[in-house]
């Protein structure tokens, strides 16, 4: 529905996404040099920015930003996926489908995901991290997740999953 050149969502602080079995592909956001707040550059399909974010049996691909490549979680958002699928999604640094980051322990988001599959989503840059997912001062917790050809050029670090002070359970 992005039509290639343009984000689909944006959740903002206190606001509330819940969307169910849909498609959100073509999503896209300028990939030029990003820094934050990143709503120009970052999440091409979906930017949380200290809201909240709920998708059940979606289907996220073909997505294109320069940080989160279908996802950007930040300023302390969540996030709950349930039987999701990230494919085929692209950021030209960190987080080919799902970029979730914090600049300190006290505004990370969440990313809790429950079943689904993150497959074949890429980083371009040769400094990029996390092919699948990238996660930066978060909380992420990962059930019955399936993780696999995720990755970028030069076979960049983490092809599946890269946390910096990331908290797992």
């Amino acid at each position: 529905i992005g039509a290639g050149s343009n984000r689909l969502f944006q959740v903002e602080s206190s606001g509330e996404l819940i969307v169910q079995r849909l498609n959100l592909t073509g999503g896209a956001v300028s990939t030029s040099i990003c820094n934050a707040p990143y709503t120009d550059c970052a999440g091409g399909a979906v930017h949380i920015n200290g809201g909240a974010f709920n998708a059940t049996n979606c289907v996220l691909s073909n997505n294109y930003a320069y940080y989160g490549g279908a996802i950007l979680n930040t300023n302390g958002g969540t996030m709950v996926l349930t039987n999701a699928t990230f494919a085929n999604n692209v950021a030209v640094e960190n987080g080919g489908a799902i970029h979730v980051r914090g600049d300190s322990e006290t505004d990370g988001g969440t990313l809790i995901m429950h079943g689904g599959n993150i497959h074949h989503n890429i980083i371009t840059s040769t400094v990029g991290q996390g092919g699948g997912i990238h996660c930066r001062y978060a909380f992420c917790n990962l059930n019955l997740v399936l993780l696999y050809e995720n990755g970028g050029v030069n076979h960049n670090l983490g092809g599946g999953i890269v946390q910096q002070y990331c908290i797992f359970y």
